[in-house]
């Protein structure tokens, strides 16, 4: 019996990926798929509910570090529309490997998830900015070759993980995403106002990130993607003096097994 929760699947027909057409399909794995939830006795945070519902915007915005347009998802909360002179602390939601930006909405239900803390109580409200962790040319092509928003003749790899400044994608956020989302959304952009998380590989990137980058964010999140040690926050003394929340957690059904 599969554990409660998202679980993708799909058919192989002579060696072929082929989709179940009577469900819908979501990227996974570096390929479409198709999902089943099996859902958990009391466990409602994540479902549709009659409370305030924030905005899921898809925008693209031009990186001219890489010379290549790229495509976000960005959640605002409840109230952005009714009161144009509030800002909003920032959070940016990195994806694993083999998905892009859209899973955290799709199969993550980012949005729901913080429409029902927001109507509780129990989160401030915030800006989510879900981007894909993939760059043109970055450690040549994945499965399935260029993707969307890559250069043309350009694979889309990995986003590169450690080099100065945070690798290639870290130099990309600050100096592309970062800036474009100050200048295009209502947001506090002191860096006490300002986080990172991310699934996977996507908490690998958190990771290198946060520790090249302790001026830019004060929040840190790495959810099954490695860790943070005591001897990574004693050799980088500015990440242990701006650094305000460093959460990491592992699954424990894996573990368990």
């Amino acid at each position: 019996p599969q554990s409660p929760g998202y679980h993708n699947y799909w058919m192989l027909v002579d060696g072929a990926v082929v989709l179940d057409p009577g469900t819908n399909a979501f990227i996974g794995y570096s390929h479409m798929c198709n999902g089943f939830e099996i859902p958990e006795p009391g466990v409602t945070y994540y479902d549709l509910k009659d409370v305030p519902h924030g905005n899921v915007l898809i925008r693209n915005y031009f990186a001219k570090s890489i010379n290549s347009w790229r495509r976000i998802f960005v959640y605002t909360p409840p109230d952005y529309e009714k009161n144009a002179k509030a800002r909003y602390p920032v959070l940016y939601l990195q994806h694993g490997g083999g998905e892009d930006e859209r899973v955290w909405i799709e199969m993550g239900r980012t949005n729901l998830i913080l429409d029902n803390l927001l109507a509780e109580g129990k989160v401030k409200p915030m800006i989510v900015v879900m981007e894909t962790s993939y760059m043109p040319g970055a450690f040549g092509p994945p499965a399935g070759g260029a993707g969307r928003g890559a250069a043309p003749g350009a694979g889309r790899g990995f986003g590169g993980f450690g080099g100065p400044g945070g690798g290639p994608y870290g130099q990309l956020m600050v100096n592309d995403l970062i800036p474009w989302i100050d200048a295009n959304f209502r947001t506090r952009t002191d860096r006490d106002h300002r986080a990172m998380a991310g699934l996977s590989m996507g908490g690998m990137q958190t990771r290198v990130i946060t520790l090249a980058h302790p001026e830019v964010f004060s929040h840190v999140g790495m959810f099954s993607g490695g860790s943070i040690s005591p001897e990574d926050v004693e050799k980088s003394p500015n990440f242990k003096n701006k650094v305000k929340l460093l959460f990491v957690s592992y699954g424990s059904r894996e573990l368990d097994n």
